[in-house]
């Protein structure tokens, strides 16, 4: 046996070990699925590859019948009594699952036995019933709006063109050639080629003779100086 056998061994009473079947019939139960996975399974079973409509059919009729059989289903009122509450069930959130879990054990709650132990659950926590789980939406609709809150209509044209500055913000950029100064491209200048300015030159020598860049008289030249 398995290790997880063992363990249920430890804690059989001391008067169930001589008996054989209430042994194999708690090993068994242990290793049974519990009713919750048989419904899972239900819900997200899949059609398999090379696996006929008929086959389908026949492997769904047997999930759902063992989950009424762990349920302990019989009778067309106990059916609909367990459709109701394991809705309900799906409903709740992490916390309030967790609770119905330990009340119900292996067994399950009638719907209204359900709700109202909810209620007890939500009034001991000071929760507030404006709280609503869904499976779809792990997060508040406060945090992350859905899509519809966040999409706004663009029209065609706006989807092409890019952002349009308003007339105020527009700024006209002034070419100036290096070369004469009028206002195009220094490439298109009728000038390039010819002899520059006299007046332009003198004015640029200028711009560069300044006292700054004058020799001072007092810096006496460098010396040689061996040791």
């Amino acid at each position: 046996m398995g290790g997880r056998a063992t363990n249920i061994l430890i804690y059989i009473k001391e008067g169930d070990v001589k008996d054989y079947k209430k042994i194999k019939n708690t090993v068994l139960r242990e290793f049974e699925p519990t009713p919750l996975a048989c419904l899972q399974n239900f819900q997200k079973a899949k059609r398999l590859q090379n696996e006929t409509h008929v086959q389908f059919a026949s492997r769904l009729a047997t999930g759902w019948e063992q989950y009424c059989t762990l349920r302990d289903v019989k009778d067309l009122e106990t059916l609909k009594e367990l459709i109701a509450s394991d809705k309900l069930y799906q409903s709740l959130d992490q916390e309030t699952a967790t609770h119905v879990n330990l009340k119900q054990e292996r067994d399950w709650l009638r719907s209204l036995m359900l709700g109202k132990g909810c209620y007890l659950f939500f009034t001991s926590k000071n929760r507030s019933f404006s709280e609503v789980h869904s499976d779809s939406h792990k997060y508040s609709a406060n945090k992350h709006k859905s899509r519809e809150e966040t999409r706004h209509f663009i029209p065609p044209h706006s989807r092409r063109d890019g952002p349009k500055l308003k007339s105020k913000d527009k700024e006209t950029k002034k070419l100036e050639c290096y070369i004469c100064g009028e206002n195009h491209m220094a490439r298109n200048c009728n000038k390039k080629y010819s002899k520059p300015d006299t007046k332009r030159k003198e004015a640029v020598v200028a711009k560069v003779n300044s006292d700054f860049l004058k020799p001072d008289g007092n810096i006496h030249p460098l010396t040689l100086v061996t040791f």
